[in-house]
Order: structure tokens, then sequence, then C-alpha cells
């Protein structure tokens, strides 16, 4: 605890050097500031009154600090805060935009400036919080919020690797009304669990399975024509994890489970 505190404030300080410097500067009045954590604290206490900590999928581990800094912000939107739902990759587009690049890109984020800027509406009405899958054991961690309710779906606690499956592991939050997750509603919404559950495998066909968490693996003969090899550290593991046929056993699984 007194280490992380003491990391708070050199972080702290450390801004305030930036700033500093930058005020010293004609770059001041042309330059926004964001700062942003990409993820809880290890110690739950320090993720309060949220629950879990960094590694998991509660709220103490994806919910975070925020903020935006400039003198290039409206006077009347200094110091307010937003409610709307933002996910940090909405920075990469927003970042694009304020640097007035208008060229089209592929991204998962929004430009969040008229957010911040003027207060709207967010375009935003979910976010992806985890879609594991271990191409060895079978097993599988989901977590996706649509508007204010949260689903985790598999593998309950820190995603590894060879962990027994849980596949009929759920649970649901309403974030409006219980942020701090206390209340699983799964059982009386089971509706909404059967909908988020089907929203999730139409995203998970659309992604790529990580590096993550099985880059020791890659040398298996399974993967290496029967032979063992170091295939952890050679290239081209991309082609091994990327293959279909290292999730469709998966997504059949899922696919019985919910019926589509």
């Amino acid at each position: 605890e007194v280490v992380r505190k003491g990391m708070v404030s050199a972080v702290d300080d450390a801004v305030g050097d930036i700033i500093t410097r930058l005020r010293s500067s004609e770059d001041y009045n042309n330059t926004i500031i964001i700062f942003s954590s990409d993820n809880g604290s290890a110690d739950p206490k320090a993720n309060l009154p949220f629950k879990g900590s960094r590694g998991h999928l509660s709220e103490g581990a994806v919910r975070v600090p925020s903020f935006v800094h400039s003198p290039l912000l409206e006077p009347h939107r200094r110091g307010t805060r937003s409610q709307e739902l933002v996910h940090i990759t909405d920075w990469f587009p927003t970042i694009l935009g304020l640097a007035k690049y208008d060229q089209n890109i592929t991204s998962d984020g929004l430009n969040i400036w008229p957010v911040i800027q003027a207060g709207e509406k967010g375009q935003r009405d979910m976010i992806v919080y985890n879609l594991d899958m271990d191409d060895q054991s079978g097993n599988f961690q989901f977590g996706i919020r649509k508007e204010n309710w949260k689903l985790l779906w598999g593998h309950p606690t820190k995603f590894a690797v060879n962990k027994t499956p849980k596949r009929q592991h759920v649970e649901l939050y309403n974030l409006a009304s219980d942020p701090s997750e206390e209340n699983d509603l799964s059982e009386t919404h089971q509706d909404l669990v059967a909908g988020l559950q089907k929203l999730i495998i139409k995203v998970a066909k659309d992604m790529k399975p990580s590096f993550q968490p099985n880059r020791y693996s890659l040398g298996y003969p399974r993967y290496q024509e029967g032979l063992l090899r170091p295939g952890w550290c050679q290239s081209r593991w991309w082609d091994i994890l990327w293959e279909e046929t290292q999730t469709d056993k998966i997504f059949k699984t899922l696919q019985n489970l919910v019926r589509l």
C-alpha cells in the first residue's frame, strides 16, 4: 500500500513537471492533455467502491479514471464530469480527429471530442471487456456491456491456459443500479443473458485470437508437423493461432450452449 501510494505521488509529480514545462512554452495554448489509466490497481482496496483487481473483469479492474485538460476546452466544460460510455480505443480516432486527419480508418473506437467539448450524447452503447479463448483446453472468458447491462461468461477468475472450462458460468449485472456488482441477476433475467451471449458469439467471430495466452504451446507437435520445435519464439506465429480450426471447436460449443 505504501509503494502504491508512493507511485501515485510519483506520477502526480511527473505530470506536474510536464505541465509546468508546457506552461512556460508557447505550445501550452495549443495542447490537449489526456490522462488515462490502463486498468485498475492490483490492490482491491485501491479500487473501492468497485469490486476486483487488475487481471479480472470486475469493474475495479476495468473502470478507470481519465481526464482531459486544455485551454482549448470551452470554459463551461472545464471541471465537468461526463457519464457517457467511453472505451480506451476511443482515444485513437479522437486524437486523429483533433489532428485534422480526414482519411478513413478502421477502428473499434469512436471520436468522443463532441462529448468532451460540447457535452453531446455519446454514440457508444457497447463495450467488449474480453474475448479470450484457450486453444489447448477449450476454456474461454468473455465479458461484454450493452448499455447498462454487463455479462460475464466462462472462466470467472483471472484467465490462464489449461484450466478446466466453466462454460455454464454466467454473471449479469445492471451497472446503473449496481456499479459494485453485488447482485447477480443472471437467474432472473435469462432471456437477457441469452441475448448478450448471442452478441458475444457475433463479435467473437470477428476477432483474431491474440498471441496470449498460449505462446509457449506453439512449439507443440500438433502445430509443428508432428515435431517438437521452439515455435513460440519464431515468426509467423499468427499462421498458427489465426487458423480457423483453432477456434472452431469453441464456437461450436458456444452455439450448442446458446440456441441461435
